[in-house]
């Protein structure tokens, strides 16, 4: 993943960082009329790298974040229907795995809704229009510039998502539900990349808290992944499989699940057990941030 270079002021290490992202995301989306599967993963992954990015430095944008930060959903939201698709063909394959034996229903029923969310979308359309939504984004990139010192507007961006983080244990200490668990990830997804960003720039070593980030993540997203999958089998009734197929998948969906969320709040509360302006404090010595000017 890529880092801020802390001896360049962050504006520069900021347009470096986010151009890297968009060429690769550009790449991988004159890929989707071939290969729309992966292609539309790669690039999906790189936005959410980019919106990471634009939150920690969120502080000196100022106004300018929110245009940018919908611009990039914009470009997402267009590429989630086949996205989704695609991920209700995966979480099939793991009940199938878990289960040891096909579930071969259910395997139809999701490859069939695969293949009519693709037709519907026409790839090569597809293709041309994220295509346009990002090179427009990529031609506005040398003109980002931030408002402030550099110094604070790390240590400000770093602290947000743990805030949330931590409060986000809280409420799924209350309530554990899907909308809940996923907030929690994505602020923990986020706490991932920034740490990231910053690793080269901070004292102690962050690969351990970016692979725990990382765990907590993953496990959080298959477990919505199964919960989309468990509500779809719920409401579909007998067109998706018979009662016996969808219950017994129901119940394999929902013991992983229970299992995930138990990972992912037990590494969470470890991850976040260090409070957020102590973890910030790390920043009050990025390295030439405050010696040189912004761009």
């Amino acid at each position: 993943m890529e880092s801020f270079d802390p001896g360049q002021p962050l504006a520069v290490s900021l347009r470096a960082v986010a151009l890297t992202h968009l060429d690769a995301a550009i790449e991988s989306a004159r890929a989707i009329a071939t290969e729309p599967g992966p292609a539309i993963h790669a690039v999906r992954k790189r936005i959410k790298q980019l919106r990471g990015l634009l939150r920690l430095v969120r502080p000196g944008l100022g106004d300018r974040f929110t245009p940018l930060d919908d611009a990039l959903r914009a470009v997402a939201h267009t590429l989630a229907p086949l996205r989704e698709a695609e991920v209700l063909v995966q979480s099939v394959a793991l009940l199938s795995r878990e289960a040891g034996e096909p579930f071969q229903p259910l395997q139809a029923w999701a490859a069939k809704r695969l293949a009519r969310k693709t037709a519907q979308r026409v790839p090569a359309a597809l293709s041309a229009a994220t295509l346009a939504g990002l090179e427009a984004l990529r031609e506005r990139v040398p003109a980002w510039h931030l408002d402030g010192d550099d110094t604070t507007i790390l240590a400000t961006g770093l602290a947000r998502p743990v805030r949330q983080c931590r409060k986000g244990l809280e409420t799924v200490r209350a309530r554990r539900d899907i909308e809940a668990l996923h907030d929690l990830r994505r602020q923990v997804k986020y706490h991932g990349m920034h740490c990231a960003l910053l690793a080269p720039a901070l004292p102690r070593d962050m690969a351990a808290r970016i692979a725990l980030a990382n765990r907590i993540g993953d496990a959080l997203g298959t477990d919505h992944d199964l919960a989309d999958l468990v509500n779809r089998l719920a409401r579909g009734g007998g067109k998706i499989a018979p009662k016996k197929t969808r219950r017994r998948a129901i119940r394999l969906a929902r013991g992983i699940g229970k299992r995930l969320q138990e990972q992912a709040i037990a590494d969470a509360r470890i991850l976040f057990r260090e409070r957020p302006k102590a973890l910030a404090r790390q920043l009050d010595g990025y390295p030439d941030a405050r010696l040189v000017r912004h761009a």
